[in-house]
């Protein structure tokens, strides 16, 4: 991942019910030299300030902050109590990834005309350190 981390946002008041899982929209900063950067893919991942005051779990997701000023990102409640994201809170970071290698689908239902998730997969200029962490333990 290329350049400095920008700040993710909860764009509008949330509520996440119990055992549930929830599409968030979120405003991932920017900055003026984005409108003319064509490459605008971003991986948003949770702060650990988000991680240790929530206790909800983020799935790590690709934006393009040129498509939309508000992104989608997913977030899991595994508890039994709903919880409260107030708007403007600071959830997450996003970095610039250098390049999206290939789409490997672009929907996860076709059947969901409103569902403009996908999955692709990137490289990003920073090792693993889990996977090779993992790797070295089994040798």
């Amino acid at each position: 991942m290329t350049g400095r981390a920008r700040q993710v946002i909860v764009a509008e008041y949330t509520t996440l019910p119990p055992l549930a899982e929830a599409v968030v929209k979120v405003l991932v900063e920017r900055f003026e030299s984005d409108d003319s950067d064509l490459q605008a893919d971003y991986v948003v991942e949770p702060t650990e300030n988000f991680k240790e005051r929530y206790y909800l779990q983020m799935a790590s997701t690709l934006v393009n902050i040129n498509q939309s000023p508000i992104c989608a990102i997913r977030l899991l409640n595994p508890f039994l109590t709903e919880v409260k994201l107030r708007q403007d809170a600071v959830i997450g970071s996003a970095e610039k990834i250098e390049r999206v290698v290939s789409v490997l689908s672009s929907k996860e239902n076709d059947k969901e005309e409103s569902n403009f998730f996908a999955v692709r997969r990137v490289v990003t200029s920073q090792p693993d350190t889990f996977t090779e962490s993992f790797l070295n333990l089994k040798k």
